[in-house]
């Protein structure tokens, strides 16, 4: 059996860079789309809290994790709306026309999409700034990203 040759990844390496965008955008944008922005995270304690509660006490009224649930859909809807409709799309969007990662994310190996905060089983740590080290003898440093359009 032939051994399977690794295939470029689909990640991109550009990222969006939130604070750019933010600056771009007019002062009442900003104030709909920060306040929708607390709104989800209301959305999202308020469904953690209750999610929690049930986890540990058992007698949490199911009633309250439904509406606490939707709370969170309604506020993530209106969020993404409002980004939609505010802030041009071409903000995703790299030069080579992929989409581009958040900038919070951090470092990504290129093989296995692992990155910082989400390590290979049994742990990783950097050889290259796109390559692990669980991934570092299937990539050599003259595979890694070389002629790759990312």
């Amino acid at each position: 059996m032939s051994e399977t040759i690794p295939q470029p990844p689909t990640q991109p390496r550009e990222r969006v860079s939130g604070r750019d965008i933010w600056s771009k955008l007019s002062k009442d944008q900003r104030e709909e789309i920060g306040v929708a922005a607390l709104e989800v995270f209301a959305g999202d304690y308020a469904q953690h809290t209750a999610t929690y509660g049930a986890k540990t006490c058992g007698d949490v009224d199911p009633r309250v994790v439904r509406f606490t649930e939707a709370a969170f859909g309604a506020a993530w809807g209106r969020f993404v709306d409002l980004i939609v409709d505010e802030v041009p799309q071409a903000n995703f969007v790299g030069a080579n026309g992929l989409v581009k990662l958040p900038s919070i994310l951090g470092r990504v190996c290129l093989h296995c999409g692992c990155t910082a905060n989400d390590a290979c089983e049994g742990g990783c740590e950097w050889v290259t700034d796109t390559c692990c080290s669980s991934c570092s003898g299937e990539i050599t440093p003259a595979k890694d990203i070389a002629g790759w359009p990312f």
